[in-house]
């Protein structure tokens, strides 16, 4: 995963500084990302689980969860009796 910024790069390829709204969006949506990811590095956790650890809403963690899993930042590594997967964060990202 790059380490410029979505904005960043939206600036350097049109030539145009994005709306402070657009700039705060994706500022909050990394510090989302972040946070999610951090508390996965501490070992595998189910969706409900990372939602209490990070204070996140529950349908809010689970969009981010779900889309940090296709981008193949975190990854499912065990099923619980109850039936949730618990994710870690991918080899790479981790590193």
């Amino acid at each position: 995963m790059s380490k410029i910024s979505t904005v960043k790069q939206l600036r350097e390829k049109y030539g145009v500084k994005p709306s402070d709204e657009v700039s705060a969006r994706a500022k909050e949506q990394a510090k989302t990302r972040n946070k999610i990811v951090k508390v996965a590095s501490s070992g595998p956790k189910t969706i409900p689980e990372i939602a209490r650890d990070t204070g996140l809403d529950l349908r809010l963690t689970t969009w981010y969860v779900l889309t940090l899993t296709r981008h193949k930042i975190l990854v499912p590594v065990e099923k619980t009796e109850e039936g949730y997967w618990r994710y870690a964060v991918a080899a790479e990202e981790g590193g």
